[in-house]
C-alpha cells in the first residue's frame, strides 16, 4: 500500500488504488496459506497431462505418430511463405503524426510559379480536420527534424514542401495512411506541377520500397529500357510515384560542327566554341579599378542581337587568314535537354527505376507481377537487372541473422556436448528448435500480421526459450 500512497486525500493518505491492490495482494496471500494448510492437492490437469505423455512413450505408434504430425506441421507452417498465405515485409506501416507533401514544378521555373501552386495546396489542406498544423517551403525542402536524411541541399526554385503535422492518434478517427491516401486523390489535379504525399516509416531511412537497377554503357538505351520498365510498374495494382532516375534538366542548344568543313576552310573547334562564347558571355577586356575595387570589363554583343536561335546562326567566325566565314557553313544548332546527373555503380552506368507501394500492398508481391511482366522482355545486350530497395533489404538482413543464428546453433551444440558428455542429446535439444516455428508462422497469419523484421528478432528470442525448455527436458 505504501507503493500507491498519495498526499492528495484518500483514507489516511491512501488512495483507490493502493485501496484495490490490498485487497487483491492480501486475498491472495490467505488462499495460498488456506492450502498450505489443507495439504497438497493434485492439479487434474496435471494428471491428465502426465496420462497423455506415458501413453505415448510407452507405445512406439503413438511416437511415431506424434514424430510424423510434427514434421508435417513444421513443413506446412513454413510454406505457408511460398504459397503466399503469410506476406514477407522488412517493417509494417505505423500511424504517425507527420505527412510531407512535396512540390515539384517543371525545371526553370520561377519561385512565383512553385509558391502560387503551393499556396493551392495550402488551401486544400484545409479541408482535413485531422491537421493540427503545417508549414510550407519553397525553394528548399527545408529542415526537419524527424526528415533529417531528405533536406535540401541548396536553392532550387522548382521545388517545394508542405510539412504537416496531424493530431495525436487518439484525436483523431483516420489514420495516416487513410489521410495520406486522400490527399494524394485530393491534390492529384492541381496542373503544373507534380505532387506526391509521403508518409513516415518505420526503421532507418531506406530507398523505395520497389527499385531496379540498371547497368549498362549506353545511356539512350538505359533510359528506354527505364521507360519500359516505368510503364510495367505503373500498370501493376497497387504502385503509385513510379519514376527513374534519368530527369530531364534544363533546355540546352548544343553546337554540332562539321570538322571536315571548318578545317577546309581554316578554322578549328577552338576558334569556334571561343567565337560562341564570346558572343554569348563577352570578351573579358580589361579590369576597371576604382579605390580598392576591381571591376571586370567584357565586350559583348547586345541582348537584343542575341534574342533567337536566328540570331546565334547569323554569327560570322574569322579563319586565320581573317575571312568572315558564316556560322551555318561550319556548324549547326541541335535544340536538346541536359541530364541532371548519371550515377555510377561498379564502372557502369546506373539508372534507377523507384516506385512506392499502397497501403496494405507487400513490395515482394510488385517485384513478383513485375518480373512475370518482364519475362520475355528482349533485354539489350551488356545490361544487367539488380533488384534492390525492400527486396535487397531483407535479403541481407534475413541472411546475415540466419547466418548469426547457425553460429549461435554451432557454439551452443559445443556447449552442451561438454556439458552433458553426450554428443546425441545436444542434437535432440537443437532438433527441437525449427518446431518453435509450427507456432509462430500460423500465429501470424491468424492475427493478420506479415512476417518482418519484429518478427525475425522475435524468432531469434524464441529460440533462446527453447534450447532454454529442451535444455531442462534432457536433464529430467
Amino acid at each position: 500500500m505504501l507503493a500507491f500512497r498519495t498526499d492528495n486525500g484518500g483514507i489516511f493518505g491512501f488512495g483507490i488504488a493502493s485501496l484495490i491492490f490490498a485487497v487483491i495482494f492480501g486475498s491472495s496471500l490467505i488462499i495460498k496459506y488456506s492450502r498450505q494448510q489443507q495439504g497438497k492437492r493434485e492439479s487434474l490437469i496435471l494428471k491428465k497431462y502426465g496420462e497423455f505423455i506415458d501413453n505415448i512413450i510407452h507405445s512406439r505408434k503413438r511416437k511415431w505418430a506424434v514424430l510424423g504430425i510434427t514434421s508435417v506441421a513444421f513443413v506446412l507452417s513454413i510454406m505457408l511463405i511460398p504459397l503466399g498465405l503469410l506476406k514477407v515485409e522488412m517493417f509494417s506501416p505505423t500511424d504517425f503524426t507527420r505527412l510531407y507533401v512535396n512540390i515539384e514544378t517543371p525545371r526553370g521555373s520561377t519561385l512565383s510559379t512553385t509558391s502560387a501552386i503551393a499556396e493551392e495546396v495550402e488551401r486544400r489542406l484545409f479541408s482535413f480536420p485531422e491537421i493540427k498544423s503545417f508549414v510550407s517551403n519553397v525553394g528548399i525542402t527545408g529542415a526537419d527534424s524527424f526528415d533529417d536524411f531528405s533536406v535540401g541541399m541548396g536553392a532550387t526554385p522548382y521545388k517545394g514542401r508542405v510539412i504537416i503535422d496531424l493530431h495525436d492518434e487518439k484525436n483523431r478517427e483516420r489514420s495516416s495512411m487513410e489521410l495520406a491516401a486522400l490527399m494524394r486523390e485530393n491534390l492529384k489535379d492541381i496542373p503544373g506541377a507534380k505532387i506526391t504525399v509521403n508518409e513516415m516509416e518505420n526503421g532507418p531511412p531506406t530507398d523505395a520500397p520497389v527499385v531496379i537497377n540498371l547497368r549498362g554503357e549506353n545511356l539512350d538505351e538505359l533510359k528506354k529500357v527505364a521507360n519500359d520498365f516505368t510503364s510495367i510498374l505503373k500498370n501493376i495494382e497497387g504502385t503509385r510515384d513510379v519514376k527513374h532516375s534519368i530527369q530531364e534538366g534544363t533546355p540546352e542548344l548544343q553546337v554540332k560542327i562539321n570538322k571536315a568543313k571548318a578545317a577546309s576552310l581554316g578554322l578549328d573547334e577552338m576558334t569556334i566554341a571561343s567565337g560562341v562564347r564570346n558572343a554569348v558571355h563577352g570578351l573579358k577586356a580589361t579590369t576597371f579599378r576604382k579605390d580598392q575595387d576591381e571591376i571586370d570589363v567584357y565586350i559583348r554583343t547586345t541582348k537584343d542581337k542575341l534574342s533567337s536561335i536566328q540570331d546565334l546562326e547569323g554569327l560570322y567566325f574569322f579563319s586565320h587568314g581573317g575571312q568572315p566565314i558564316p556560322f551555318t557553313q561550319v556548324a549547326e544548332l541541335v535544340e536538346s535537354k541536359s541530364v541532371t546527373a548519371i550515377s555510377h555503380e561498379d564502372m557502369k552506368r546506373q539508372v534507377t527505376v523507384v516506385a512506392e507501394t499502397t497501403t496494405g500492398v507487400i513490395a515482394g508481391d510488385i517485384i513478383k507481377k513485375f518480373q512475370e511482366s518482364t519475362a520475355d522482355y528482349p533485354l539489350p545486350t551488356g545490361l544487367t537487372i539488380k533488384l534492390g530497395g525492400e527486396h535487397e533489404d531483407i535479403q541481407e538482413s534475413f541472411t546475415d541473422m540466419f547466418t548469426n543464428m547457425l553460429i549461435a546453433a554451432v557454439l551452443v551444440f559445443l556447449v552442451l556436448a561438454v556439458q552433458f558428455n553426450s554428443l546425441s542429446q545436444p542434437w535432440i535439444i537443437l532438433l527441437s528448435v525449427p518446431m518453435a516455428m509450427i507456432g509462430v508462422l500460423p500465429g501470424l497469419v491468424i492475427t493478420g500480421n506479415n512476417f518482418g523484421f519484429v518478427s525475425f528478432v522475435g524468432v531469434v528470442a524464441l529460440v533462446g526459450i527453447a534450447v532454454n525448455n529442451a535444455i531442462v527436458l534432457v536433464d529430467i
